[in-house]
């Protein structure tokens, strides 16, 4: 940890250094357009060809940090336009070569190797824990200390040009120098393509919690029509266990007052005229209402520590999501997308990170096989419930 600090403190130093002066115009570079054709430069929506012109602007007066930045914000935009592709794959070009050239990048690159080459398999968010958050207009400041962003930078741009290996661990990277790791690297990759090929993300699909739960209701009012009413109230319960089961496993955007309740406990009517009164009113328990409320109760007070643990994580697995840089954001979701054959799910990243989480796996296995449900269920519902039954 000692050289992390020793990685920052000369960086600070190196930032004054390049301090911006009074800026010079130069001859553009020649951009190479590789294959791509006029017209489809062309189709660059108004707003992203905006920011690509600026970037070209900025490099012009030697303002390297607002060219990055423009990059940034063009590719970024384009990711999210399904139809720009091969716009995409012009600019993200376009921007990599961009970085060979950008003499900021240059500076900052050989010190970062060299701490990397001294300290093998350091995470990268050993190195970022030190450096300040900023957003674009603060990256394009000279006077500054170094920020997340300009280490995510010089890493993401080293792996690409094959200088650095960043190795998936949790949310961070394992960083190593190819000639220090070259039959690692190759071990490496043997493990990622035999985990691509093994790797089952489908069965922890969120979308299973609401299709059990669909399924659930159908047979509710199924058992109802054919008079089985005990099978009815048990049915009905699980429907209930199912649908607080799948909202737990999706993040929370709010944070709740004090004395707010996360996950709510559905209380069966004493009277009326819908299903889950008349249920109980046909099999002569409509006096056990109450009791069964409680014991209701008391099973979702014993499950709730569980749901309130779970949606702790994914509110803070979702909420670290959020703060990745679009560049990295983009790239996991690309593996993402591989991993799960090109299925199209806007919640694919909190999908996998059940996946990758053992104790999230368990709950998600738990509670979609209904097996507390079931105890219960058997336990001390139908002590209550035998109870009243003739």
């Amino acid at each position: 940890m000692y050289y992390v600090f020793i990685f920052l403190m000369m960086f600070v130093v190196m930032f004054f250094i390049l301090r911006k002066n009074k800026p010079q115009q130069k001859q553009p570079q020649n951009q190479s357009q590789g294959e791509i054709s006029p017209e489809t430069i062309n189709e660059i929506p108004t707003d992203m060809s905006f920011h690509l012109k600026n970037a070209h602007d900025a490099e012009l007066r030697n303002d390297y940090l607002t060219a990055r930045v423009e990059y940034m914000a063009c590719v970024d935009s384009l990711k999210r336009d399904k139809k720009a592709i091969p716009q995409l794959e012009f600019v993200k070009k376009e921007y990599s070569e961009f970085v060979r050239r950008d003499p900021i990048f240059n500076k900052m690159l050989p010190f970062f190797l060299d701490g990397v080459r001294q300290n093998q398999g350091i995470l990268q968010s050993d190195i970022t824990a030190k450096a300040e958050d900023m957003n674009w207009g603060e990256i394009r400041n000279y006077n500054r200390p170094i920020s997340k962003d300009d280490i995510r930078y010089v890493f993401y741009f080293a792996e690409e040009f094959g200088l650095l290996i960043r190795k998936k661990e949790g949310r961070s990277y394992r960083l190593y120098l190819p000639e220090q790791l070259k039959d690692v690297t190759e071990e490496v990759k043997t493990e990622e393509k035999e985990e691509t090929k093994k790797t089952d993300t489908s069965k922890y699909d969120l979308l299973k919690f609401s299709t059990a739960h669909q399924a659930s209701m159908k047979s509710e009012t199924e058992f109802y029509r054919a008079g089985n009413y005990l099978l009815y109230l048990k049915q009905r319960c699980l429907s209930l266990f199912l649908m607080e089961s799948q909202f737990s496993f999706y993040p929370r955007h709010e944070t709740p007052s004090s004395g707010i309740e996360l996950f709510s406990c559905y209380q069966f009517p004493n009277s009326g005229t819908g299903h889950d009164f008349q249920a109980f009113k046909k099999l002569n328990l409509a006096d056990k209402v109450p009791d069964f409320n409680k014991c209701h109760s008391d099973f979702y007070a014993t499950i709730k520590p569980d749901w309130e643990k779970v949606q702790s994580l994914m509110t803070e697995h979702h909420n670290n999501w959020k703060s990745l840089p679009a560049y990295e954001k983009v790239e996991l979701l690309e593996k993402l997308h591989s991993l799960y054959d090109g299925k199209d799910n806007s919640q694919i990243y909190n999908q996998h990170f059940v996946f990758e989480n053992q104790y999230l796996r368990q709950q998600f296995d738990r509670f979609l096989s209904a097996k507390d449900f079931n105890d219960w269920w058997e336990g001390n519902a139908m002590s209550v419930l035998k109870r009243g039954i003739p």
